[in-house]
């Protein structure tokens, strides 16, 4: 048998550079290094690069942290990390390049990146207690990464053919397959009737177990013709992210909050053996949850996996997206002031407004998409 734990979204940025370069690392994980201690595989999905050099990728929001990050990473008992997302191209190919050597370096295998879409499809492949495990790992191409081509570097965008592909070819080599996915709405609790319908081919075409991330909170989970799907993990650890155009991304507490999921692999099936919760305290270190606030949040995530599983879901995710978007319309404009000062307007003054009015309609007319049916993106 092998013990897997399975964690969302790694990023020690920001604030963490800062306590990690200083030697306190490892104060972060105190509290949860119990829970990966007798884990033979420790999982998790990598979203920053860990290098010092590479060109800034042109989009506003960044991820980066220390090389010395591994040290950390690797002395909690991290072994494998999904690359496959949105930011570990962040810093171009060079700081890609890096973060990977960093990484085997210090033994933690990694998979779902490359210089071409052959490459960055290629599987990690784990041996141990006589059970073969497969990794591959896809990233949607609507989370604004770089996707891989046949001759361009990225990590692999989710198409059901390339995973197809890859499940039928890794089925030879494999008892288990592992699919981390990198895919969702950024702050949504639920997966989209399409996401859903995705997730059931996948396991039709042969996995045993797809792992979720990117929306940065916790969504249901549910188990596919015996086979577990994780929708989405959260943040694990991810500090607030500095924009490029100023300002602060920063987390509220839901993007704080996250489980660590025990899973027990034979060579012919994944079984989920414990939820365990967590939460980033305000002192930026992972604290396990207790009593009350471990059972408030267990219940959260049964009552959101119960919803996907509703026969009307599609109706009901129609309508949570239509609230959820206009809770978004929340115009931040003082006009009366404008009015008082119009003597005092200077050209900056009006391309702030035409700014703040963009904001502000974008979430309405999104609003308008949704109720005429109409869907931009399939998996998002």
């Amino acid at each position: 048998m092998i013990v897997l734990n399975a964690v969302g979204d790694i990023a020690l940025n920001k604030r963490f550079i800062e306590i990690i370069e200083k030697g306190y690392g490892e104060r972060i994980f105190e509290d949860v290094r119990c829970c990966f201690d007798k884990a033979d595989i420790n999982f998790g999905n990598l979203e920053s690069t860990l290098s010092t050099r590479g060109k800034r990728d042109g989009k506003n929001q960044l991820v980066w942290g220390s090389p010395k990050s591994v040290n950390v990473l690797k002395d909690v008992g991290f072994n494998v990390l999904s690359l496959a997302n949105n930011h570990s191209f962040d810093y171009g190919f060079d700081g890609c390049i890096d973060t990977v050597k960093y990484l085997e370096e210090n033994n933690i295998q990694c998979f779902g990146v490359g210089d071409n879409l052959r490459s960055s499809r290629e599987a990690l492949i784990i041996k141990h207690n006589c059970i073969a495990v497969g990794f591959l790992g896809y990233s949607c191409k609507t989370t604004n990464g770089r996707n891989s081509n046949k001759n361009s570097y990225g990590s692999p965008s989710i198409e059901y053919s390339y995973i197809k592909k890859d499940l039928r070819e890794l089925s030879t080599k494999v008892d288990i397959k592992i699919v981390s996915l990198h895919w969702g709405y950024e702050q949504y609790n639920y997966p989209s009737p399409q996401q859903v319908k995705l997730a059931h081919k996948i396991i039709d075409a042969g996995t045993d177990l797809i792992i979720g991330h990117h929306p940065h909170v916790l969504q249901g989970y549910e188990i596919y013709k015996d086979k577990p799907i994780f929708y989405s993990l959260g943040n694990f650890i991810f500090d607030d992210v500095v924009c490029q155009s100023g300002g602060c991304l920063k987390w509220n507490e839901e993007n704080k909050q996250c489980i660590i999921v025990k899973m027990n692999i034979s060579s012919k099936e994944v079984c989920v053996s414990e939820l365990i919760p967590v939460r980033l305290n305000d002192e930026l270190k992972l604290e396990l949850l207790h009593d009350n606030e471990k059972e408030v949040l267990l219940k959260k995530i049964d009552y959101w996996s119960q919803m996907g599983t509703n026969k009307d879901y599609g109706k009901f995710w129609k309508n949570f997206r239509i609230e959820k978007e206009l809770k978004n319309c929340n115009p931040k404009i003082d006009y009366g002031y404008i009015l008082k000062n119009l003597y005092k307007i200077r050209p900056y003054h009006l391309i702030y407004v035409l700014g703040q009015l963009k904001v502000s309609l974008r979430p309405i007319a999104k609003y308008l998409l949704i109720k005429f049916g109409f869907n931009p993106s399939q998996y998002h």
